[in-house]
């Protein structure tokens, strides 16, 4: 019985000095804090007392023991209030419920554009998330479009988040679409990529699908500029006679059909077009400084608007 008192004892007067310590001065706002993977709760402790969160290490502590919360106490970005009790704070670490990452990505980015995009927000390791990349073939199926991802959540989950929306995206019909155009799933990718990467205009999505899809059933080599940047692996805003000499399976100036997989992660209006090309005669198109492409269906027009457009820069 006596031990039993001395134990109420105890635990109120932590209580009341619980109480006694979220009424000493805090910062006013909000404070966003990190708890690394594998934090003891003697570590996390020490990181709310440093962004002032807390003002006692050892009422924390107590406090997350006498509500059972002290062995669950989880990794995450939390946005904490400094005004929040000791009560609240151990069952908000308890809970996980931490702070989402708004991170958005464009169609159109490859894998290492998005690897990138995602070390910078601090989601991801650049490293082990294209190693998954590679080892998945995932190029082409990381959907574009805007996540909220939890710190730490893993780049796994990460990859298997994005392909889950590429799912939704890639309609049944669609696929059923590509059979009848003799296209695996894989290659419809593919062409969506290549779409992706040559359309600046909306409206020439499917356009561009089409005069693709015709040089395809001619056997002609695509030519595609997008194909050789990726295999070049940098950006250049005009391609050399030596560039599209690359040696690379990527690169359609030399090698005929499709490239061997996605160049890019396309979006839903470039998978659209992909699966449904426009019905047409032309062969060739070339940008023009607007911005969109004029499009010929005999190589001497083309040789014509080329022309035109290099002595109109």
């Amino acid at each position: 019985m006596a031990k039993i008192t001395v134990r109420f004892a105890i635990i109120a007067a932590t209580i009341a000095m619980v109480i006694a310590a979220q009424h000493m001065v805090r910062p006013a706002g909000p404070v966003t804090v990190t708890v690394p993977p594998r934090s003891s709760a003697r570590e996390i402790a020490r990181i709310l007392k440093k962004n002032s969160i807390i003002s006692s290490e050892t009422l924390f502590l107590a406090w997350a023991k006498i509500a059972g919360d002290i062995n669950h106490l989880k990794a995450g970005v939390y946005q904490l209030s400094p005004r929040s009790t000791v009560f609240s704070l151990t069952k908000r670490l308890a809970s996980g419920e931490s702070r989402l990452f708004r991170t958005t990505v464009p169609e159109g980015f490859t894998a290492e554009q998005i690897a990138d995009l995602l070390a910078r927000t601090g989601v991801a390791d650049r490293d082990k998330f294209m190693q998954l990349v590679r080892e998945r073939e995932s190029e082409g199926y990381l959907f574009p479009q805007t996540y909220f991802l939890e710190p730490y959540l893993g780049e796994a989950k990460i990859i298997d988040s994005m392909t889950a929306e590429f799912r939704r995206a890639l309609t049944p019909a669609m696929l059923e679409n590509a059979r009848r155009m003799h296209m695996t799933e894989r290659q419809l990718v593919t062409l969506a990529s290549l779409v992706e990467k040559e359309a600046v205009k909306p409206e020439e999505r499917a356009l561009i699908a089409g005069v693709f899809c015709n040089r395809l059933r001619k056997h002609w080599y695509l030519e595609s500029c997008a194909t050789v940047q990726y295999a070049l692996g940098v950006h250049k805003t005009k391609l050399s006679i030596k560039d599209t000499h690359t040696d690379s399976p990527y690169n359609t100036y030399r090698h005929y059909g499709l490239p061997p997989g996605p160049i890019c992660n396309p979006g839903a209006a470039s998978l659209q077009a992909a699966a449904y090309p426009a019905t047409t005669e032309e062969m060739f198109f070339v940008a023009s400084d607007s911005g969109t492409h004029i499009f010929s269906q005999y190589f001497r027009q083309h040789l014509i608007n080329k022309r035109a457009q290099k002595h109109s820069r």
